[in-house]
């Protein structure tokens, strides 16, 4: 094996001289890839392969004539392709090399690129004046057919060793993934997640997404990224990448949801996780990026035994016990970092408020209530009951930022605000449930335990565990696992059984419009729809069929009955 050494004079001058037929036919480079400078079987990545050696004329002659300075045809429709699209080509400054002129990496499609061509590019994206003489002396294979390296010479000054990347493997597996979500987006999420300067990404393959009903307010893919980071063995990682529809981006902005769950994943789920000596709350945080549009990524957990406990008769007690406990320690977690640091208390004591909508747009959500209004007046015993809904539905646009929101006289706690089945993984072991971890921090904010205890039992639970066991839950299962924390933790004064229930009975009405958001759409059979989203629900052909759908469920009507009565308990409906 050659040891590497920089070009005599000579040797720059008969490089530089020659045509790129002369080039191209001393390399080689053709589609066949049959070249002699391919790896071995037993090559390494520490290996330097030399090209070819050429004998070099003292006083080579002149051989730039235009007629031997052609390509092949693939090269000239490439290199039209590389012009079209600059994006594919990815320039980084190489601080571990200190040499005269700039050191850089790029990516280039695998297709083999005439000398002239590279030359052209390497001219053109490092703003190097064309008189500048960039010429390839040396290639090194780090790995078969995925990178080589290069020797360049600019000015006959200095030369400098740097890697060409030929661009790696994106398997979108006929996934609808958005082009920016590309290699250097992945480089910019492992770089930052990972917390390193020398990531090397070697393939990513996407894997899934989101499924019709999922999710309403992102679009989500799964990807599984092969990487290298410190020149160390190659790794596996995956990943969510969450990133706002354009077809409800323009309504989500206004909201800044993505803002939020970003701080809730930089500034919040960090300190309380040390709080709790270590205890996850979440899956691990990333990336965030608003270019081109608001994206997040996170570690995507189902390879751990993590998955939604998406079954449409609901969640058993075991399942539900697991949340409970969690969300204690949770809220329990968050009174202690307020009174910690009260710059957060103050940076999330807002909810996020619903933008009023005009009377001609189109709005799902009373559109929901209306459906239920004359399901209602159709069960026998609920005629009255039918009577207050009516009389219930048009105060809710105006009231509902009200309801949902902080209170000055209430305990504070940093509340989820989305607890449903959607956003819960659960981690199992064989059948065995064994852990919880929440996801979907969009519009956490700091109010009553009562929003999130409320949501959670009006869209999750059986029926049957919901009426006959919720308050044996609440007290064992919550309020004990939150007064022992609490204790653990040192904070006092301690909230009572009954100070938590008091918050409940205020919150009864969130729990309402949760169940009229999420609940009906759980229901759903899977065979029953295809898409489950904001725009299937504002369409009113498809919204009829599938509110018929959910809404006339089982469950459904049977956790809407009990809701109701509990409402017109609490003097909710009058």
């Amino acid at each position: 094996m050659e040891k590497k050494r920089p070009l005599t004079q000579n040797e720059m001058e008969y490089y530089a001289n020659l045509s790129d037929s002369e080039f191209d036919e001393m390399f080689d480079e053709d589609d066949n890839d049959n070249s002699d400078y391919e790896p071995s079987d037993n090559s390494s990545d520490s290996e330097d392969m030399v090209v070819s050696e050429c004998k070099v004329d003292p006083e080579p002659e002149d051989n730039n004539d235009d007629s031997q300075t052609t390509t092949s045809n693939a090269n000239d429709d490439l290199w039209t392709e590389i012009q079209q699209n600059p994006e594919l080509f990815i320039f980084q400054e190489n601080i571990g090399v200190k040499l005269e002129t700039a050191n850089f990496t790029f990516n280039v499609p695998k297709q083999p690129i005439g000398r002239t061509k590279l030359t052209e590019l390497t001219h053109l994206m490092c703003n190097l004046p064309h008189n500048n003489e960039g010429i390839i002396t040396h290639i090194k294979y780090v790995s078969p057919m995925k990178f080589a390296q290069l020797s360049i010479s600019f000015d006959q000054k200095s030369i400098f060793i740097d890697s060409i990347r030929i661009n790696m493997s994106i398997n979108r597996n006929n996934f609808d993934v958005s082009d920016f979500i590309n290699v250097d987006f992945f480089h910019k999420a492992l770089t930052n997640g990972l917390e390193c300067g020398d990531i090397e990404i070697k393939e990513v393959v996407f894997t899934g997404g989101t499924k019709p009903g999922q999710n309403y307010c992102s679009q989500i893919h799964r990807a599984t990224v092969t990487f290298r980071k410190d020149d160390q063995k190659a790794e596996t990682i995956h990943l969510i990448v969450k990133y706002l529809p354009t077809s409800q981006s323009e309504f989500f902005k206004q909201l800044k949801i993505f803002d939020r769950e970003n701080e809730m994943y930089t500034l919040v789920l960090n300190k309380m996780k040390n709080i709790l000596k270590g205890e996850d709350i979440a899956p691990r945080y990333f990336y965030y990026t608003d270019d081109p549009t608001e994206t997040i990524i996170f570690e995507d957990v189902t390879p751990l035994g993590y998955k939604i406990g998406d079954d449409p008769t609901g969640l058993d007690e075991k399942h539900c016990e697991l949340v409970f406990t969690k969300l204690a320690r949770y809220h329990a977690a968050s009174m202690v970092l307020a009174v910690k640091h009260p710059e957060i208390l103050e940076k999330f004591k807002d909810s996020v408020k619903l933008p009023e909508k005009g009377p001609d747009e189109p709005n799902f959500f009373l559109d929901n209530f209306k459906y239920l209004a004359q399901l209602v007046a159709s069960w026998p015993g609920f005629e009255e009951t039918a009577k207050k809904l009516d009389r219930f539905i048009p105060t809710i646009d105006a009231n509902y930022n009200d309801w949902s929101g902080p209170a000055k006289n209430e305990i504070k706690v940093l509340t989820h605000c989305d607890l449903w089945t959607n956003n819960i993984l659960f981690k199992y072991d064989g059948d065995a449930v064994k852990d919880v971890l929440f996801i979907d921090f969009q519009i956490s904010y700091f109010s009553s335990p009562g929003i999130d205890l409320m949501h959670f039992l009006y869209t999750s639970p059986q029926f049957d565990i919901l009426n006959e066991r919720r308050d044996h839950m609440v007290e064992e299962y919550y309020y004990k696992t939150l007064a022992s924390t609490l204790e653990d933790l040192g904070y006092l004064p301690i909230p009572t059984f009954a100070d938590i229930v008091k918050e409940m009975e205020k919150r009864e009405v969130v729990g309402f419009m949760w169940s009229m958001i999420q609940l009906f759409v759980i229901c759903i059979d899977k065979d029953d729809c295809v898409d489950k989203g904001f725009d299937a629900l504002n369409d009113a052909e498809t919204g009829l069929k599938l509110r018929n759908a959910g809404m006339t469920s089982e469950r459904f009507t049977k956790t809407i009955k009990y809701i109701l009565r509990r409402l017109e308990r609490v003097g909710v409906l009058q």
